[in-house]
């Protein structure tokens, strides 16, 4: 209500009073006036006003005082309480109800020194101000830290209050207005008249939180509203994501404190482990009381540090690292790691390769060299340095004494050693390409075939020579496939014997370091023995007989020729089924009665294919006669069986076994109890475990005279000798393991064993033939575990059926002596992880036993397990960590009987992932965000702000009425009332406003004290009502204007009809259309009313049609408001720029208008999709986001999740012009601390 006050004409006055007072002429000269006091509170009525002058001055009992507010015409003098006047002195009091300000004395007096128009006299005394005690001192007037242990001193500064100490008290209020605290006043001290300074010693023990401070005079009080802050718990942190590189040059770090209190006493140190490292240069820079500047010399190693802040009893701590300056040493061509090098005459380049924590620089080039194991500096021998990015590339001299060397490289102040091994150069394969089984011999007589060399650290090259020492021509078509691979043809001719292959690198005799040498025999076959050895002619079946030789080939071919000959030289028998058993063993079957005449005969067996000819032969090694032993069960027996006595049974042909004299086997007499005869043409003999290797001779002599022979053969003892490898690092590959036998021939049917296998694990393996008769293979898969297995093999029929023979052992032993884990490319122990660190991956590292310095990336195998607090983080076996919650865990990885752990401390995450409330992702599309459903949170803010605005009225062309309305400094008071009362904005009601437009206008400075004190604007009309939140208006430096108003009955028809050609769906308009107008962008809260509609409460389809200034059209969803009786007054939405707004009822369900329904859309558009959170990338794909055509048909799209925190979807193929279509992202889709979206969304898209 606008106030009129009573005004009081000094004139008037006056001419009433001199009427009855002689006129006294005063002569002009200069008064001295003192008014005591200088200020007065509006409400000290009763106060005595002095004005004093010299004596005469005054005219007793004639002398009126008024008052003149500064800035006011004098017509509005008023009138005060005259107590008393003298001719020096005049008392008064001042009226009640005067509003604070300056005010002039004007004493109407007859000696006055100044007249006035109409001829009166008076003084102009002073000023005296009328002014409420305030306390003036900038808030807080002390910011304390958390726990402070001693009373601090606190002055503050009062103006216009009559502050005393024995009629002062101060006391300290909490948020709930209650006295915590009355300090003791300590002193009160007089700045000027009208101020005072006041110091109070504060108490121990306040929590942490902000104070107001009230200060008591009499009946005067004065509050000061957050004057004390007692900080929460300390806390700093470093630039997110900070660490230094191992070998870092002085670096200033940048503190940014929470809760600190920062000066020139504040101390900073590093620990690690709790001892301090002495790399502080230096005092700290303060630059406030959060943040700080401190240098931190180099020197640290590689680890994690404490960076400890003390200022008095408050002190803060954070974690950063020093990252691990690592490099790699491999060849210049090849992405290997390089551990040894082969002596030789020649060079080899490589490089050392640097990573995100190294800092080559011209520096390092000129410090690179080499080192030997006592760290003496080998010279000479690098060359071609240069340096691009972080990668070294030089050459190395290979002419180095064999040893272990290391490479010495700078990364800044860090020293980087690569050790390596200079080796002499071998042969470690040389394969004779003969088809022959002579472990690497050759046979007499042997043809020009291709020889295989393998070396080892080898630099075999064009120019490498092959040759047979004190031979010549013997090699030819000398082939290098690569440094460490040759062939050569070894050419037919050497004669038996031990021969030196040698393999010159360079070509140059003159060198000896580069010369590599084999020997290989050529060795000559013989003839060993034919069992049995005696054959009788009378019979017409089948005999087997077994040849043995040595160094001979008898697989090499399948066309073996076995002849036998007499004395003569003439072919005798029908010989069948020659079979080798092996290189040396072969079989025959012989008719024994195609050879009609007895006597001795001489056995021949030659080889020959693709001009490989071999032949042995035996004189008189066959005997034949018409009568004798004709048949034996076996005819060969192995070593191994003997143990277990066996037996063979021997058939006669005229024979009379029942009248045996004697039975020999080679001349010795066999006990009786050995043999037991059943016929005269049968007998069983047992053999002795005693019976050597090789052929016996068994001698059968009768009573009656006669004598028959024949032999068996005693074959090696069934063995397995060799297994080509059984010593296995954990984490090996499946290979092929080669076992060696003896006395078996593993190509022949039935011959291949079964493999047990026992240990740790229980497995069994099946056997495979190789090339070699006397080998078989089987494949060692990968994955075993640690131990010692033993092998045996198993043969379930054949010729071996029922022998078991041990094969070996295989161990399997730790390949990694330690492990360790990265974050970043950096070894680390604990990671402390900020909200920007939400998702972030591991890689867990071996060092190998057999080299220290050679460490293998085992990320995906070893096992990650969380030993403690699995509900902070969680990770995949591809060592991703995600983060679910503040808190800390301890992350294991085991692999090859090692573990390590890395600790995890989760800091000030869920802030950023509860920015919805819940927790849930928020989507908003791009370019203007989604429309929120509102806050469901009690509102906190007050009552609507009373105060009364100057209105501008306007009448318009069109006959409607504006009304203008100016937010100024008019509203300063009401905005630091809100404030005081910790409203969350500031509330202003305009409903009774009845003009038909309503423009409010803001000022710069009303938008700055709104958004410096943290506060929100709510205009509420009739029209509609505004909501800008703190955060908008924080965007603005300028004043701002914002218009409500109805549109035209024309204008609300031709949106009427824009709405039905828009939409696909049934929609009817609800209400009124209102039109709001701004000069700013930036989000809105528009309440768009209702009226009189009838809402019911479970209402879900409304929604609000915007037609936009530019021409863009929305259909956006809506939140209902309600008044305290339940009753609906009004849809509101959000929206970033100004339009008119039709409330508007659908036939369908909610979810399918979650989001504004877009028109005109590029039919090649691409949705970006933003959300409030960091997303889950398992949960974004095309089965929870995806585009419908309106059958309902998904369009083939490309979804993608960018930065985390957008999902962006991509047709594959344009969209159908004119066609309607709805983007759907399903509430599957999660954040990364698995917290799901609490709706669906569905957003109706038309292509134009």
């Amino acid at each position: 209500m606008k106030r009129t006050k009573k005004l009081l004409n000094i004139s008037t006055i006056l001419i009433l009073l001199l009427s009855f007072i002689p006129n006294v002429q005063v002569q002009a000269a200069d008064i001295s006036f003192t008014v005591t006091p200088s200020y007065v509170n509006p409400t000290d009525v009763s106060k005595t006003i002095s004005v004093q002058a010299a004596s005469g001055t005054f005219t007793p009992g004639s002398s009126h005082p008024v008052l003149i507010k500064k800035g006011t015409n004098e017509t509005n003098a008023i009138e005060v309480n005259l107590l008393d006047s003298t001719d020096e002195q005049v008392n008064m009091t001042i009226p009640p109800n005067l509003s604070e300000g300056t005010y002039a004395i004007r004493i109407g007096d007859p000696n006055g020194q100044s007249v006035d128009g109409d001829g009166y006299s008076y003084y102009d005394v002073g000023d005296i101000e009328i002014r409420s005690g305030i306390i003036t001192s900038s808030v807080p007037l002390q910011s304390l830290p958390n726990k402070y242990d001693s009373k601090p001193s606190i002055t503050l500064t009062a103006k216009y209050a009559n502050l005393t100490i024995e009629q002062t008290k101060v006391n300290i209020l909490d948020a709930n207005n209650t006295v915590v605290d009355t300090p003791n006043i300590t002193n009160i001290s007089t700045i000027d008249p009208y101020t005072k300074d006041l110091t109070f010693s504060l108490s121990t023990g306040l929590e942490s939180g902000t104070y107001d401070v009230e200060v008591v005079t009499g009946d005067k009080t004065i509050v000061k509203n957050n004057a004390i802050v007692v900080r929460g718990t300390p806390s700093i942190s470093l630039p997110t994501n900070f660490s230094l590189n191992e070998g870092y040059s002085q670096k200033e770090l940048v503190v940014t404190g929470q809760n600190t209190g920062f000066n020139n006493t504040t101390t900073v140190s590093v620990l690690q482990n709790g001892e301090v490292q002495s790399v502080i240069n230096g005092s700290p820079t303060i630059v406030d009381t959060n943040k700080l500047k401190v240098n931190v010399n180099s020197g640290l190693t590689a680890g994690t540090y404490d960076l400890l802040v003390k200022t008095g009893v408050e002190e803060a701590s954070t974690s950063f690292q020093v990252k691990q300056a690592q490099a790699d040493l491999k060849k210049a061509q090849e992405d290997v790691q390089v551990t040894k090098i082969g002596q030789s005459n020649g060079s080899i380049n490589l490089r050392i390769v640097g990573n995100t924590t190294t800092n080559f620089d011209q520096s390092t080039l000129d410090r690179l060299k080499v080192l030997d194991s006592s760290d003496n500096e080998v010279t000479g021998k690098i060359s071609n340095k240069s340096l691009t990015g972080q990668e070294i590339t030089f050459t190395l001299s290979r002419d180095i004494t064999p040893g272990t060397y290391k490479f010495s490289v700078y990364s800044g102040t860090k020293e980087i050693q690569k050790s390596f091994t200079i080796v002499e150069p071998s042969i470690s394969e040389f394969v004779l390409n003969t088809g022959l089984n002579m472990n690497g011999d050759l046979p007499e007589g042997y043809v020009d075939h291709t020889v295989q060399v393998t070396g080892g650290h080898t630099d075999f090259n064009d120019a490498t020579t092959v040759s047979v020492q004190g031979q010549t021509s013997q090699t030819e078509s000398v082939k290098v496939q690569d440094k460490t691979s040759l062939e050569f043809t070894l050419k037919s001719g050497l004669p038996s014997g031990t021969h030196t292959i040698e393999i010159d690198m360079d070509g140059d005799s003159n060198t000896t370091t580069d010369q590599l040498t084999h020997d290989v025999s050529v060795l000559s076959p013989s003839f060993g023995s034919v069992s049995p050895s005696t054959v009788v002619n009378t019979s017409d079946q089948n005999v087997t007989l077994t040849v043995t030789g040595m160094n001979t080939n008898f697989t090499y071919t399948q066309n073996l020729n076995v002849l036998i000959t007499d004395g003569s030289g003439n072919q005798a028998g029908n010989i069948s089924n020659v079979t080798a058993s092996d290189d040396n063993t072969l079989t025959f079957d012989l008719v024994p009665s195609s050879i009609s005449n007895p006597g001795l005969y001489n056995v021949k067996v030659n080889v020959n294919e693709s001009g490989f000819q071999q032949s042995i032969e035996k004189q008189q090694a066959l005997t034949v006669d018409n009568k004798g032993i004709n048949k034996l069960s076996r005819t060969e027996i192995y070593q191994d069986e003997l143990a277990g006595s066996p037996s063979i049974t021997l058939t006669g042909d005229s024979t009379s076994f029942t009248n045996i004299q004697d039975l020999l086997i080679d001349g010795t007499t066999v006990d009786s109890a050995q043999y037991n005869v059943s016929t005269d043409t049968e007998l069983a003999l047992t053999l002795s475990d005693s019976l050597s290797e090789g052929s016996h001779t068994i001698r059968i002599e009768e009573s009656s005279g006669d004598q028959y022979e024949t032999s068996f053969l005693v074959k090696p003892e069934r063995t397995i000798n060799d297994v080509s490898k059984s010593a296995f690092e954990f984490d090996y590959a499946t290979q092929d393991i080669i076992v060696t036998g003896q006395s078996i021939n593993f190509a022949l049917s039935g011959n291949l064993p079964e493999l047990s296998i026992s240990g740790p694990e229980q497995h069994t393996l099946s056997a495979q033939s190789t090339s070699d008769n006397n080998k078989f293979k089987f494949s060692l898969p990968s994955g075993w575990s640690k131990g010692t297995y033993n092998i045996s093999a198993e043969w379930k029929s054949g010729t071996h059926s029922g022998l078991t023979l041990p094969v070996g052992t295989i161990d399997i032993t730790n390949k990694y002596q330690s492990l360790y884990v990265k974050k970043d490319s950096a070894e680390t122990s604990n990671v402390i992880v900020n909200e920007d660190d939400l998702s972030f991956t591991l890689q867990a590292y071996g060092v190998l036993k057999v080299d220290v310095n050679q460490h293998d990336l085992l990320t995906n195998k070893v096992t990650w397990n969380i030993t403690s607090g699995s509900d902070v983080v969680s990770i995949n076996q591809n060592g991703q960590v995600t983060i679910l919650k503040d808190g800390t865990a301890t992350i294991e990885a085991s692999f090859d009987g090692q573990t390590t752990s890395v600790n995890v401390t989760v800091n000030n995450v869920e802030e950023e992932t509860n920015n919805a409330g819940s927790g849930s992702p928020s989507p908003s599309p791009s370019p203007s965000p989604a429309p929120t459903s509102g806050s469901d949170e009690e509102d906190e803010t007050s009552d609507s702000n009373s105060v009364e605005f100057d209105v501008k009225e306007e009448k318009l062309p069109n006959g409607k009425v504006r009304n203008t309305i100016t937010i100024d400094d008019n509203a300063s008071d009401m905005i630091e009332e809100a404030m005081n009362n910790k409203q969350k904005e500031l509330k202003l009601d305009f409903t009774s406003n009845e003009a038909d437009e309503l423009a409010i206008s803001l000022n710069k400075d009303t938008v700055e004290k709104l958004s410096n004190g943290k506060m929100g604007l709510q205009l509420q009309s009739k029209k509609g009502s505004i909501k800008l939140s703190e955060k908008t208006l924080n965007q603005f430096g300028e004043d701002i204007s914002i218009n409500l108003s109805e549109v035209s009955s024309s204008e609300a028809a031709s949106i009427e009809q824009d709405l039905e050609s828009d939409q696909k769906v049934n929609v009817k308009q609800r209400g009124e259309t209102i039109r709001v107008e701004a000069d700013y962008k930036g989000q809105t809260e528009v309440t768009i009313p209702l009226g009189d509609l009838d809402i019911t409460s479970d209402q879900k389809n409304l929604g609000v049609y915007i037609v936009h200034s530019d021409g863009d059209r929305e259909l956006v969803s809506g939140k209902i408001s309600y008044n305290e009786e339940g009753e609906a007054t009004g849809v509101t939405v959000h929206t970033e720029k100004f339009s008119t707004f039709t409330v508007v009822e659908l036939d369908q369900e909610r979810e399918f208008f979650k989001w504004n329904t877009r028109f005109d859309v590029e039919e090649d558009k691409v949705w970006e999709v933003n959300f409030n959170t960091k997303l889950h990338p398992a949960t974004v794909t095309a089965d929870y986001v995806y585009v419908m055509d309106s059958t309902g048909e998904k369009v083939p799209t490309n979804v993608s999740l960018v930065d985390g925190n957008m999902i962006k979807v991509e047709p594959l193929k344009d969209y159908h012009s004119g066609e309607t279509y709805q983007l759907v992202i399903t509430n599957d889709v999660k954040s990364l601390v698995h917290k799901q979206m609490i709706e669906p969304v569905h957003m109706i898209f038309e292509v134009k």
